[in-house]
């Protein structure tokens, strides 16, 4: 009898120590990354994202109009990433979301589910801006001599002193000195209060 209890009591032993234990952080629990874009001055998309409780890192993917599906862009533990190596056509529509990770105590990787797809249009031109909405020195060369705001969420063109400008957020501003003819071939049109 007393054998058998130490036998018993050796097989308890050996579960508790060998088995594995339940991970406190659940899956549901992480919550998906809120997300926004705004353009740099060097014409590039920059993501920004909010910190997720429990997270370990962040992981960004893309989505071209060329991509048959989302690619993996960067893994990283910040909470912006400037993404300087898209390559797609002006005027094109350029997609991302961004994911939040955990290691749990078995090494395993436990994801959040997505964020919210955030576009971002591809800017005709780099276009360094002077007085005026005058084009500085250094594209003094180019076909036209002033620029236009462009608003690319409503599809909308103005002049630089127009007062809607103002209010295009930051992540829907862009500059563009493509003609009038060649934004409403994009999609573009004329703002009315402006009238470019």
């Amino acid at each position: 009898m007393k054998k058998r209890l130490l036998s018993l009591l050796l097989l308890l032993t050996v579960l508790t120590t060998f088995l594995p234990t339940t991970n406190v952080k659940a899956a549901e629990s992480l919550a998906k990354p809120t997300v926004s874009i705004e353009t740099t001055k060097s014409n590039n998309p920059k993501l920004s994202w909010n910190e997720v409780s429990d997270a370990d890192g962040y992981r960004v993917f893309r989505k071209t109009s060329t991509d048959k599906k989302y690619v993996k862009v960067t893994t990283t533990s910040k909470l912006t990433y400037t993404d300087s190596k898209w390559k797609a056509t002006a005027g094109t529509t350029v997609k991302y979301y961004v994911k939040a990770y955990y290691k749990d105590d078995n090494g395993k990787t436990v994801w959040s589910k997505q964020s919210t797809v955030k576009k971002w249009t591809v800017p005709s031109k780099k276009v360094e801006v002077g007085d005026a909405g005058k084009i500085a020195p250094d594209n003094k060369n180019s076909k036209n001599d002033t620029y236009y705001i462009l608003n690319t969420h409503t599809m909308k063109y103005h002049l630089p002193t127009c007062k809607d400008v103002p209010k295009i957020k930051k992540e829907n501003y862009a500059k563009s000195t493509d003609s009038k003819k060649e934004l409403e071939s994009k999609g573009y049109a004329g703002c009315k209060h402006c009238n470019p």
